[in-house]
C-alpha cells in the first residue's frame, strides 16, 4: 500500500483574501476576509515569463488623477456603497474609476474583495493582479494572489508568485513552505522536495517541512536524502508520525532490511492504531518475514478496524485463512473464506482455497463445487483442475 503524498489538507497553507488596510479602519463592516483555497495541482514556472509568472509586468503609474475633486467623490462614495455591502451599486463605481484611473491601486483592492465574496475568483484575480503589481511589496495580497490561482487551476501562476515571494525575501521559511507546495501541487515533486528542505533549514524547529522534503524524496526514489528528514520529523514532534513511519517502512523495504522495515511499521500502527492499511501492512510485512503469529494477530485486529473497501477486507480475511489451514484451524478458514467469497466473487484463489479446505474437511460436494467456480473463473486452473479430478474418482 503505497503512501498518499498529497499535501492539500495537511494544513500547509491558510491563505485569506487581504482587505484594504485603509477600508479596515473605516466605517460600515468592510469584512475583507473570504478565504482563497488551495488548489490541486501546481507547476514550476519563472514569473514573469510570457505573462505567466504571475506577477502582472508594468511599473505602477502615480494616482495624481484620484486626487481631483470629482475622482475623490467618486470614490468617497464608491467606498461608501462597498462598506454598506452594496456590492452592485459599488462595482460600476469602482469600474468607472478604473477606466479613468486604471492604476488606482484602492479600487483594485476593493474590487477582488467584492468578487472574492460573491465566489467569482476569475474576475477578482486581474485585481488582485493589479494590487501586486501596484504594491509589490504587499505580502498579504501576494499570498492571496497565489492561493486563488490555486483555486481556479492556474498553479503555474501560484508558484511564479510564492517564488517571487522567495527572491524577495530569500531567508523566509514560510514563503519557501508556501513554493515547495505550489510545486508539490504540480507533480514536480523532486524540485518541491528541494524546496522544503531549504524550508527546513530555515526554521529548524519546524516539524512539517523536513515531514514533506522526506516524504517527497521517498515518493521520487531518493531514500538516501528521505530517510533523516523523516527522523528529524519524527523527533521534532510531527502530529503525522504514522505517515513517518510509513515511509521509513517502505524505504527500509525497498532495500531488504526486512526486520527494520517491521519495526518502522510497527511503529507507524502505534502511531495510527485505527487505521485498516498501516495495521494491514503490518500483517502482510511480518507473514513475508516469516513471522506467523505475529502475522496471525496483526491481521485478526485489522479485521476490527474500518474499511472503506471490502476487497481489501475480503484479502486480509484470505491471507488470515491461509495461516490459519496451516494450524489445522479448517472452520475458522472456511467461514473467513466464504465471507471473503460473497464480497469478492470473481477471486479464483479465494475459490481455490475453498475446495483445497473443503476438501481436507471431507466435505466432497462443496469441495467440488468450490473448484468448479474457480475453474469457470479460470479455465485451465491448475489447482481447480487437479482438484476435481481427484474428487471424480469412484
Amino acid at each position: 500500500m503505497k503512501l498518499n503524498h498529497t499535501l492539500a489538507g495537511a494544513g500547509l497553507l491558510c491563505l485569506a483574501a487581504a482587505a484594504p488596510l485603509w477600508a479596515q479602519a473605516g466605517p460600515g463592516d468592510s469584512g475583507g476576509a473570504a478565504r482563497a483555497g488551495v488548489g490541486n495541482q501546481a507547476t514550476d514556472h519563472t514569473p514573469g515569463a510570457d505573462g505567466e509568472g504571475g506577477i502582472p509586468t508594468g511599473a505602477p503609474g502615480d494616482d495624481a488623477s484620484f486626487n481631483d475633486n470629482g475622482s475623490s467623490d467618486a470614490m468617497q462614495q464608491a467606498y461608501k456603497d462597498y462598506s454598506q455591502k452594496k456590492f452592485s451599486v459599488a462595482t460600476p463605481e469602482l469600474q468607472a474609476i478604473l477606466k479613468k484611473s486604471p492604476n488606482t491601486v484602492e479600487a483594485h483592492e476593493m474590487l477582488a474583495d467584492i468578487y472574492q465574496r460573491q465566489n467569482q475568483l476569475p474576475q477578482a484575480i486581474p485585481e488582485m493582479e493589479a494590487v501586486v503589481r501596484l504594491k509589490p511589496k504587499d505580502a498579504s495580497w501576494r499570498d492571496t494572489l497565489g492561493g486563488a490561482y490555486l483555486k481556479v487551476g492556474a498553479p503555474a501562476k501560484a508558484a511564479g508568485v510564492f517564488q517571487t515571494a522567495l527572491i524577495q525575501n530569500p531567508t523566509s521559511a514560510d514563503d519557501a513552505s508556501k513554493y515547495a507546495y505550489a510545486l508539490e501541487q504540480g507533480g514536480k515533486h523532486a524540485e518541491a522536495a528541494a524546496a522544503f528542505e531549504k524550508a527546513a533549514a530555515l526554521n529548524p524547529k519546524d516539524s512539517q517541512a523536513p515531514l514533506y522534503a522526506g516524504l517527497l524524496y521517498h515518493q521520487v526514489g531518493n531514500d538516501t536524502k528521505a530517510v533523516p528528514y523523516l527522523k528529524s520529523a519524527i523527533a521534532l514532534g510531527t502530529t503525522q508520525k504514522g505517515t513517518a513511519y510509513t515511509a521509513l517502512a517502505e524505504a527500509a523495504t525497498a532495500v531488504k532490511q526486512t526486520s527494520d522495515a517491521i519495526v518502522y511499521q510497527t511503529q507507524a500502527a502505534e502511531a495510527n492504531p485505527t487505521d485498516f492499511g498501516t495495521e494491514a501492512n503490518l500483517g502482510i510485512m511480518e507473514q513475508n518475514a516469516g513471522k506467523k503469529a505475529d502475522a496471525e494477530e496483526a491481521y485478526r485486529k485489522t479485521l476490527t478496524l474500518k474499511s472503506d473497501d471490502p476487497k481489501s477486507v475480503a484479502g486480509i480475511q484470505e491471507n488470515l485463512a491461509g495461516l490459519l489451514r496451516l494450524d489445522g484451524k479448517l472452520d475458522e478458514a472456511a467461514t473467513l473464506l466464504t465471507q471473503a467469497a460473497s464480497v469478492d466473487p470473481t477471486n479464483v484463489s479465494i475459490q481455490d482455497n475453498l475446495g483445497v479446505i473443503y476438501e481436507k474437511q471431507g466435505k466432497k460436494d462443496l469441495a467440488l463445487a468450490a473448484y468448479k467456480q474457480a475453474l469457470t473463473l479460470k479455465p485451465g486452473n491448475g489447482v481447480a483442475t487437479d482438484g476435481i479430478a481427484r474428487l471424480s474418482k469412484p
